[in-house]
């Protein structure tokens, strides 16, 4: 894969070229990382793309792409002003898709035990407890029950499992940014365009 300034890059696959228009850089300077494994355990090899899409303060997102690839290559390459109606559909892992699949899968909210706040996350029958005595304070405010998904998300591939690390935010009264409690890990199943998050695993960020 190469870049084709000024919008989008081009894709090499054998002797074929197909344009995209991806964002495939930020000023992080983080490289795309491109995987080719058989994802969906179909017995055909497929392209996993993974592009650093977004930086900033309290940002950091990844984005992935799977390019299945074809048996054979018949097509010319193609120059970049030229047509490609053959062009390989990229099916993208959207965050509206991730985000709905974590609203639905994951609960929270907040309890005091004891005396001490704490956050409970709920994932099937996996209850996690998460201290926020640090937060009981007027200062913060009232903490919401809505967690904060989508503004920290880290894709990786190793071999054929796809996984994803997403922060885990929340928001007080007072505060306009999130908070981030932790990390929920899953990995990312691929079957005909579509994917689904599994296997959730929660890790609180340990006091320092």
């Amino acid at each position: 894969m190469h870049s084709r300034e000024p919008d989008g890059v081009v894709l090499l696959i054998g002797e074929c070229e197909y344009k995209y228009d991806w964002i495939y850089m930020t000023p992080r300077g983080i490289p795309p990382q491109m995987t080719v494994s058989d994802f969906n355990t179909d017995g055909k090899e497929e392209l996993a793309i993974i592009l650093n899409t977004g930086s900033g303060t309290g940002i950091s997102i990844s984005e992935l792409h799977i390019i299945e690839i074809p048996e054979e290559q018949k097509l010319p390459v193609q120059s970049s002003d030229a047509p490609n109606p053959d062009k390989l559909e990229d099916h993208l892992f959207s965050s509206i898709s991730y985000i709905a699949q974590l609203q639905k899968a994951v609960g929270f909210k907040t309890m005091n035990h004891t005396g001490e706040l704490r956050g409970e996350l709920t994932v099937g029958s996996e209850v996690y407890q998460v201290n926020l005595k640090d937060l009981q304070s007027e200062d913060y405010g009232k903490i919401n029950d809505e967690l904060v998904w989508g503004n920290i998300v880290d894709f990786s591939s190793n071999q054929n499992q796809l996984t994803v690390e997403f922060k885990v935010g929340i928001t007080c009264e007072n505060f306009i940014s999130p908070i981030y409690i932790g990390a929920m890990h899953a990995d990312v199943n691929y079957a005909q365009g579509e994917f689904i998050l599994n296997n959730f695993r929660f890790e609180e960020y340990e006091e320092k």
